[in-house]
Order: C-alpha cells, then structure tokens, then sequence
C-alpha cells in the first residue's frame, strides 16, 4: 500500500510513504498470507467473534485442512493476525523514520504527514484496529505487542531527532519520546474506532496537524525546530560559563598562591633582617662593654700610677 500525502499549502517536499509487507519466500509462506489477509477483510465487516474458520478458508481459496495445519483454532489465527500487524507497523516504521527521508522538512510537519499516512492506513483496517483495540486491556501478549512498537517507534524518533542535534528538553528524554509515541498512535488508533461507530471528529488533516503540534511541543520542538536548537545552546553556553567561572577561580587561586608565597618570603626576609638587627645590636653592646672595660683599666693604670709617684716623693 503506498500513500503519497500531497498540500497544496506546503512549501516543502515530503517523503511518498508506503506499509511494508515482508516478501513472500515459499508457497506455505504465500498460503499463509492468503489465511491472514481473508481474516483481515472479515474482521473490517464483521466482529472477530462472528468470523468463523470456514468463512476464512473459503475468502483464501483454502481448505479447512490447510487452515487447521496452521493454526492450533481461531483464536490462533486472530492472534497471528495480530502480530503481522504490529511486524509490519515496525517494519513500516524503520523505513518512515530514515533521517535522510526528512531532510530539510521540520520535524513538526514531518510528524504531520506521517500522521496523515497513519489516518489512512487505520481507515483501510478499521475493523483489525477495533478488534485490537478492544482485546488488548485483557490480553497482555497483546499489550506487549504494542509496548514493544511504541519503544521501536520511540527509538527511531529519537534518532532522527538526533540526527538534527536536536533531543527532547524533558528530566527523561527516553520516557518523553515513549510517551509521544503513546500518544500519537493512540490517539491515531481511537479516531480510527470512533469513525468505524459513525462519531463525528475532525478532518484527517485538522487531526494529522493537531496530533503532530501537541506531540511536538510535549517534546520542546516548534514548528521550526527552533526552541530545542536554542535549549542545546543554552546547554553549551552554560557549559562554557560554567569554564569560565572555573578558570576564573583558578586564577583567583593562583594569585592568591602568589601572594601568599611574597607575604611569606617577607616573613622571612623581615625575621632575617630582624636577626641581623640583633645581632649587630649585641655586637655593638660587646663592644661597648669592651670600650667601658678599656677605660676602666685606663682609669685604674692612671690612680695606680698617681699612687706610685706619691710614694716615691715621700720617700725621698
């Protein structure tokens, strides 16, 4: 099934999208396929529990024989149904979401247009995606089958996202990108059902537009990428900040080093000349101390002398 999306209000050029099937590799393969596409077309007019095996078997061009060595009973069946389903959307998936796809388109319209695709897709299997839809709260193996498309749809996201430098400004880019995914297929599978009843909505392109806005604004993206490539900027201008601040405390620290090595080499040079004071202080009282002794001998030589001379006159 290929799809081409086509506006007469865009500027850009999208990608034609196409659901993939796998190939066909054998004759058993292609007899299977036969089985789970006649069940597919009997589940889009009736409901799955009014579908019976002979009904399929006859829509294939099959024999009940054949059916039965394939499925263990209908219920068999319904859940390979299923699970080729969920294959092909993954598969379906891994081709859309090539960031070379979408070069030049913003991610916003890009997510518009895979809407669109989706919305026409679920139109043609509304009746497979009721069925789904209304089994899967009771079946966890089918819970599991759409867990495991949202986290491979959330991933491929995530890397085209990233292919732009561009991530989800959320504390949890992975949980955001799930919840998107959640989301938008969600919201994609209930319009499908509600349309099936006959309820009224909104137009393929008003959903496909509106989808893809609430989607991309959860994640922090705008129309033109814009707010998400300045978040990365902040991030970096932070980042530098942040080295700058870094590299200015260092410095402040190294001055301060600096500084406290000068005040510490004057310590030393003022304990120094503070020795040297000292000691010439003390050299200096020595020699004062000397100078007093001299002249105290002088003093004393002089009375001794004046006493000799005395006693030499008297006795004469």
């Amino acid at each position: 099934m290929r799809i081409l999306i086509l506006d007469p209000m865009r500027t850009t050029t999208v990608p034609e999208l196409e659901w993939v099937r796998p190939p066909l590799q054998a004759r058993s393969r292609e007899t299977l396929e036969r089985l789970l596409d006649a069940a597919e077309e009997i589940f889009d007019e009736k409901r799955v529990e009014e579908a019976t095996v002979a009904e399929v078997a006859r829509r294939a061009g099959s024999s009940i024989g054949s059916f039965y060595a394939r499925f263990h009973d209908k219920e068999g069946l319904v859940r390979s149904v299923f699970e080729r389903f969920a294959e092909q959307a993954v598969m379906t998936a891994e081709v859309a979401l090539v960031p070379a796809r979408w070069e030049g388109v913003p991610i916003e319209e890009a997510l518009e247009t895979m809407a669109r695709f989706v919305i026409v897709v679920l139109d043609k299997k509304r009746g497979l995606v009721s069925a789904l839809v209304g089994r899967a709260p009771v079946d966890s193996a089918l819970t599991r089958l759409g867990e495991r498309l949202v986290e491979r749809v959330a991933a491929l996201l995530a890397a085209l996202l990233a292919a732009r430098g561009l991530r989800p400004r959320h504390p949890s880019p992975r949980l955001a990108l799930e919840v998107a995914v959640w989301l938008f297929l969600s919201g994609l599978e209930l319009r499908a059902v509600s349309r099936l009843h006959g309820a009224p909505g909104l137009s393929d392109a008003d959903a496909a537009r509106e989808l893809a806005r609430v989607c991309a604004r959860y994640l922090g993206i705008d129309a033109a990428d814009g707010p998400a490539r300045r978040g990365n900027g902040a991030a970096k201008a932070a980042t530098a900040t942040k080295a700058v601040g870094k590299a200015a405390t260092a410095t402040k620290a190294t001055k301060a080093a600096t500084a406290t090595k000068a005040v510490g080499k004057a310590a030393t040079a003022t304990k120094a000349v503070g020795k040297t004071a000292k000691a010439a202080t003390a050299a200096t009282a020595t020699k004062a101390v000397g100078k007093t002794a001299t002249a105290a001998k002088a003093t004393n030589a002089v009375k001794a002398t004046r006493r000799g001379n005395g006693s030499g006159n008297g006795t004469s």
